[in-house]
């Protein structure tokens, strides 16, 4: 291969580089910025000078005055294995084109980056927070009935009228967004990476009746509903992350801004009244009472 024909495969190779990374970036590849797509393809070309300048010999900046041709030290050196050279160049080129998008193309393939990586979240999140929902409001039921303290009546209410509100913009994003009818999916935590206990998806039927028969209720429903809060906030977390989608942003915003007010107040209520924050491990949704201060009717 002549020196002329070399730097214009150089050169050829940098402008479809850029072109490709560019397009990418403008497709559906947001994550990828005009800065990393000139890095990138500047490191191609430039690693291809390197392997020019180590291998063949020629310095790829300088240029005879008179021929405007490669000038080397040594114009008698030549190199003498050219396919050997083009599959180095070769590898080195798919390396770094594959270190220059790999990481964009392994959000995308992990449900964060791609556009449909963020559509699945967003619907996770809309039939995960639908079912959430339901179950808050449930349990909130139950205390407008049974609740003693009035601001375990008062919080009842305000959960109850807010995310039935929530629930009703959600079929309405959800509609938009995906099409359909939203409905309430219990195992959608796990499109958004988190485990039924770290969502706060443990509700059952039976902790519905556990707070029925609790005593004292009023510290067995916020001992479920701060974590079920807290589980909340972190799948609104995980969304916020992701979508670009404004009305969908504004939901999530207002179901992280509510429920950490309401997670402060709870514990605030439980400090007052039973002498001590609501426990870590309460909120399992059925199963053994979390702590020895709870009475046998308390799961937790």
């Amino acid at each position: 291969m002549d020196q002329d024909r070399l730097k214009r495969v150089l050169h050829r190779t940098h402008v479809l580089l850029h072109a490709h990374l560019a397009r990418e970036r403008h497709r559906d590849k947001p994550n990828i910025e005009a800065g990393q797509v000139a890095e990138a393809s500047g490191a191609v070309f430039g690693f291809g000078v390197w392997l020019v300048r180590r291998v063949v010999g020629v310095p790829y900046t300088r240029r005879g005055p008179l021929t405007n041709r490669w000038e080397s030290p040594n114009m008698t050196r030549r190199f003498q294995k050219p396919r050997s050279f083009i599959a180095m160049f070769a590898a080195a080129l798919v390396a770094l084109t594959a270190v220059a998008c790999g990481s964009d193309d392994s959000k995308s393939a992990g449900g964060g980056g791609g556009t449909e990586g963020v559509a699945a979240i967003e619907k996770a999140f809309l039939t995960g927070m639908f079912h959430h929902h339901e179950s808050a409001i449930e349990m909130a039921e139950i205390a407008q009935e049974t609740g003693k303290d009035p601001y375990v009546k008062n919080l009842a209410d305000d959960i109850a009228m807010t995310q039935e509100g929530e629930i009703e913009d959600m079929k309405t994003i959800y509609s938009r967004l995906v099409g359909g009818e939203l409905r309430p999916d219990p195992g959608a935590h796990d499109g958004l990476g988190l485990s039924a206990e770290e969502a706060g998806m443990t509700h059952t039927a039976e902790t519905n009746e556990m707070l029925r028969s609790a005593d004292p209720f009023d510290r067995a429903f916020v001992d479920e509903m701060e974590p079920h809060h807290v589980g909340a906030v972190k799948m609104a977390e995980v969304v916020l992350e992701s979508t670009k989608d404004a009305e969908l942003r504004k939901l999530a915003g207002g179901i992280v801004s509510t429920q950490e007010r309401e997670i402060n107040e709870m514990n605030s209520f439980r400090m007052e009244k039973f002498g001590s924050p609501v426990p870590e491990d309460a909120g399992h949704g059925g199963d053994e009472p979390a702590g020895e201060e709870h009475g046998d009717g308390h799961a937790g």
